[in-house]
């Protein structure tokens, strides 16, 4: 374990006292999936995890961490950011303390630059809205802010951490995010739709269905609220990772790869009735593989296990069907309970076809 990845599990966070909104966690739950696409253009390996020491974490390893960059993302309905409000800081809630002061954005973001020390590339004010301050552009650090500036958030962090005698500016920064609040939803799709197209080419597949699928991911990892005790714990529940990218691809090159019932048709024997219901399952099922989740992945193992057991070479692929159907449909009612023979056939040509 490295020095950071300790550092990141033994270290208490912050509670959080930002609201618990659907539309704060979409719209962080999509940056992380911006942040996602990014990292992955580099080729490296890298980890992208949520609600962990701040609103998003970015790990320059998902095994071995020694580098860490933090961001603390907010949203705005109309107007600028200035920094008041990101110096501010509130009055605590409740009858015990009502008047102790909450630790302002500011002073959030920078206590990580105190817990985690040079390990820290930097941390970032994240939002929808520009900044009327600063540089005024989309990405600048504290350093190209004017003496006047610097000189107010250095006094916050001060005042806020009197251990800081030397606050690293060059590690503060402020970003105006590319999502657009409005139409989050449809700039999301096509960041995805060229996160595709740049490592498989144009292919045919559900955008809708993948879209789903990875944006429930990160939603999910966004709400998850259990104290992780590893790193490998920490990413299973909270993070996403090359490795979780690169299987999001896997799965449009399976659908790409699978043929059309079309083509694999005359191969299908049995009744109408079962042949017409084969047909409308497998279009309902090269959907579905994309937008996959535990239950269908576990028969879909499953089946995999079996192919791999018992494929012939000369066998015919009805006859595989049958020889693995009475195998796979046991744990198929297990874990997608209702479902049909046809359906489960379906599920097992298709593996064997991919």
């Amino acid at each position: 374990m490295s020095k950071l990845s300790s550092k990141l599990i033994s270290t208490p966070q912050l509670e959080d006292s930002g609201s618990d909104t659907a539309k704060r966690f979409q719209y962080q739950a999509l940056y992380g999936l911006a942040l996602v696409f990014e990292e992955h253009k580099s080729g490296n390996d890298y980890a992208v995890v949520f609600e962990f020491h701040d609103d998003l974490a970015v790990l320059d390893s998902s095994t071995v961490p020694e580098r860490v960059r933090f961001f603390q993302v907010k949203t705005k309905a109309s107007g600028h950011w200035t920094l008041t409000p990101i110096l501010k800081q509130e009055k605590g809630k409740g009858k015990i303390s009502p008047e102790k002061l909450l630790p302002s954005y500011m002073g959030k973001m920078y206590q990580n630059v105190l817990n985690f020390g040079d390990s820290v590339e930097a941390v970032s004010f994240v939002s929808n809205a520009q900044m009327n301050f600063g540089s005024k552009s989309s990405n600048f650090c504290l350093d190209s802010c004017t003496p006047e500036e610097v000189a107010r958030v250095v006094n916050q962090i001060k005042k806020e951490h009197p251990e800081c005698k030397d606050v690293k500016t060059q590690l503060v920064r402020f970003v105006c995010s590319s999502l657009s609040l409005e139409d989050l939803d449809v700039h999301s799709k096509g960041k995805l739709s060229e996160f595709v197209s740049e490592n498989l080419g144009e292919m045919e597949y559900s955008l809708d269905a993948l879209y789903r699928a990875v944006v429930d991911e990160c939603q999910r990892k966004s709400r998850t609220k259990c104290d992780p005790k590893s790193i490998p714990d920490l990413l299973l529940n909270r993070g996403v990772t090359k490795t979780d990218a690169e299987a999001w691809l896997t799965r449009i090159r399976q659908k790409a790869s699978a043929p059309a019932w079309d083509e694999i048709s005359s191969e299908v024997s049995g009744s109408f009735f079962e042949k017409n219901s084969m047909r409308k399952e497998w279009a309902r099922y090269g959907i579905e593989a994309l937008n996959s989740n535990v239950a269908i992945d576990a028969v879909r193992l499953e089946i995999q296990n079996q192919l791999n057991d018992k494929f012939d070479g000369e066998m015919t692929l009805m006859e595989l069907v049958s020889e693995i159907f009475p195998e796979v449909a046991p744990k198929a009612r297990e874990h997608l309970s209702p479902i049909s023979d046809q359906r489960i056939k379906v599920m097992i040509i298709y593996e064997a076809c991919i």
